[in-house]
Formats: structure tokens, C-alpha cells, sequence
């Protein structure tokens, strides 16, 4: 495949021949960080982070873009390129790190072997109307269940993650990691989900952004 005009680029990673970046820079405060993924690999797959500089992470989590470049060089929804962008605005850049990490398997796993396992349907969820505002966007409805939290909202999404921490009623808290958001004509849903599952029963309330909602 020839070099498209994406791959201004050609940034290789250490120990990494799978991917590249081929281009990287700042628009406003966000960090773009567009990667080419290359390799024959059965589930190539990764991810960039900060850590400050005693390796802890920081709470900055991207969001993705992925796209392709068919052969009249037009771009498509789905394809070898995936572009992670950061909001560093509130963020001091000579104090944080940008790290990665990525996996590459080169086969199925092949042989006379099988696995059965149970799924249970999320049956306990709770949830809340709220009305918080995002600046481009509003929040309007929130829901809570043993894998996460979901929010719908109406506007323009900017792409701007949330900082969402589960209550729950004996005192902990909970942390969410930003999963995926989808955007059309003016509808908003996006989801987080938990590292682990959580008891729904009891949860109490959510904190978004510093502010408390609570759940029933």
C-alpha cells in the first residue's frame, strides 16, 4: 500500500513492528496522536496514558477515533488508522509522561478444546433525570448497573471524557473507565464501565464532574 498523505509521519516504537505513528501534534489543548496499524496479527490492540513522573497514572483518558484511506485517498469510517486525542488543558506537560501499551497475538489458539461459562442478564439498574450542563451539550438521564454507568444527553459532544466515581452506601467509591460515545443528530450516549462488577443494590449516587446525583 502506498504512503498516504495521513502518514506525515513515520514515529516507530521500541520492540513495536506492528503499528507506527505517523503523526502527531497539538490542536488547542488536545494532544492527536494518530497511529497505522500494520501487522498480520489476529488482535492487535493498545493504548497511550500519562503517568506522572513517579509512574502513577493520571486520570486523562483519550478519546479514539478509527478510519481508513481507500484508494482514491477518501477517507472511510473503519480501517488501519486510529487517532487517540488528549485534553491536556488543565495539565503540566513537563510533569507528565506519555506511555503505551500494546499487544500483538499472532494466532488462534488451535486444538480439541472447549469453554462453557453463564451469562446473567443485568437485571438491577438504577437510575436518575438530571440536568447538568456540559457547556456544548446537556445531560438529561443517567442509569447505574453492575458493569457501569451510561448517560444520555442532547447538544454537540466535544468530546471532553467526564470524571465519574460511584457511590456507594457504605462509603466507597467506585472508579469508571471511559468506553465508548456515540453522537447523532443532536443525541448523546455515553458509556463507562467499571474494572470489575459492582453490587447495584448498593449504590447511593454518582459524582460527574464534582457534582452529586443521586440514583433510585
Amino acid at each position: 500500500m502506498n504512503k498516504s498523505s495521513c502518514d506525515s509521519r513515520e514515529i516507530l516504537l521500541t520492540n513495536i513492528d506492528f503499528m507506527y505513528i505517523s503523526n502527531i501534534g497539538y490542536i488547542g489543548d488536545k494532544l492527536h496522536i494518530q497511529t497505522k496499524w500494520v501487522g498480520n496479527g489476529k488482535d492487535d490492540h493498545g493504548y497511550f496514558y500519562f503517568t506522572d513522573t513517579e509512574n502513577n497514572k493520571l486520570d486523562i483518558n483519550p478519546s479514539t477515533v478509527h478510519f481508513g484511506i481507500d484508494e482514491s485517498g477518501n477517507t472511510k469510517d473503519r480501517g488501519e488508522y486510529i487517532e487517540y486525542f488528549f485534553d491536556l488543558k488543565d495539565i503540566d506537560t513537563k510533569e507528565a509522561l506519555l506511555k503505551g501499551y500494546f499487544v500483538s497475538s499472532d494466532e488462534y489458539i488451535k486444538g480439541d478444546w472447549k469453554v462453557k461459562f453463564k451469562l446473567q442478564s443485568v437485571k438491577e439498574q438504577k437510575e436518575a433525570r438530571c440536568k447538568l450542563d456540559f457547556g456544548t451539550w446537556k445531560g438529561n438521564h443517567i442509569y447505574a448497573s453492575q458493569l457501569g454507568v451510561t448517560l444520555l444527553g442532547t447538544g454537540e459532544y466535544d468530546g471532553n471524557q467526564l470524571k465519574i466515581h460511584i457511590n456507594m452506601i457504605d462509603g466507597t467509591t467506585r472508579d469508571v473507565d471511559f468506553a465508548t460515545s456515540f453522537d447523532k443528530e443532536g443525541k448523546i450516549y455515553l458509556k463507562y464501565l467499571t474494572k470489575l462488577p459492582v453490587d447495584s443494590t448498593m449504590i447511593e449516587s454518582l459524582s460527574i464532574n464534582g457534582k452529586q446525583v443521586k440514583l433510585r
